[in-house]
């Protein structure tokens, strides 16, 4: 799972007139969309890889490793944290 994992598919073309909200349908964990924010909105991420946090530091590792730039062009930082 990472920053790209977002499953999407093209909203009918017939429904301008029933649905309120048009755009792209999509399904995903809380973790996906955490990770999706996280990688756009900040410059770096340092994480404790414990439970429910180690998918979303997975997600951010990745995008890095992948040379993923913020929505201001910029490169991200990551460190792990161990105990």
């Amino acid at each position: 799972m990472g920053p790209g994992s977002l499953i999407t598919r093209p909203a009918p073309a017939d429904t301008s007139s029933t649905v309120q909200f048009q755009g792209i349908t999509g399904t995903a964990d809380g973790t996906t969309m955490i990770v999706y924010i996280e990688t756009r909105a900040t410059q770096g991420s340092a994480a404790f890889p414990i439970t429910s946090s180690t998918q979303m530091g997975v997600g951010y590792q990745a995008a890095v490793a992948n040379g993923f730039r913020n929505v201001w062009g910029e490169p991200l930082q990551w460190m792990e944290m161990e105990s």
